[in-house]
């Protein structure tokens, strides 16, 4: 496994056992992948755990010819509602949805995030040190918000260094339905299309 770790322009890249973003080192890395560019969704799944009894299901997004699902997931009269959707954000088309990093000028700061190529109506993209959170716009406003005014952190781990695909885990949220309370995380399986 690897662990990814990310600096102020790439995301550097270590063996270890447990793949996590952590603040970088100083040594010098021997394989990169660069956060900032265009990526394209290639696969996805949703892990679902019950808080009271701790057990864990896994959702595959998209099978059996279904190309559009939704991140969000609901649990009402002893039906799984996952895959549901209220933002374009949530909705997920394969080999279709594709996600776009903008440095920021300075970390702590915001760059840009564009959803399925909309360079028009940008969100916001907040970097930290140890973070990444997609936002609303800076400049937008109540009736332009594409979040609902919430934000969406992200995490990532490699999956593939040659063919530049990466695991995004985003929308972890937690709701509740037959009273029991659940966690749930989507998995997006991203390969990288372009770089700047």
């Amino acid at each position: 496994m690897k662990k990814l770790l990310f600096s102020l322009s790439f995301i550097s890249l270590i063996s270890c056992e447990k793949e996590i973003i952590v603040q970088p080192t100083p040594e010098p890395q021997n394989q990169q992948i660069r956060l900032y560019g265009k990526w394209l969704l290639v696969g996805g799944s949703m892990y679902v755990e019950n808080l009271e009894t701790h057990s864990k299901i896994k959702y595959d997004y998209f099978g059996q010819a279904q190309t559009i699902n939704g991140l969000k997931y609901g649990k009402k009269d002893n039906c799984d509602n996952y895959g549901t959707h209220s933002l374009p954000f949530e909705m997920i088309k394969l080999n279709q949805t594709t996600w776009s990093f903008y440095q920021p000028q300075m970390v702590p700061g915001y760059g840009k995030f564009v959803l399925d190529s909309d360079t028009l109506n940008p969100y916001g993209f907040y970097v930290t040190k140890n973070n990444w959170t997609v936002v609303e716009n800076p400049q937008s406003i109540q009736s332009d918000m594409q979040l609902g005014g919430s934000s969406r952190p992200i995490s990532a781990e490699v999956y593939s260094y040659s063919d530049s695909i990466v695991y995004f885990y985003v929308q972890e949220e937690y709701t509740s339905g037959c009273n029991q309370n659940y966690k749930y995380i989507s998995e997006l399986k991203f390969k990288k299309i372009e770089s700047w």
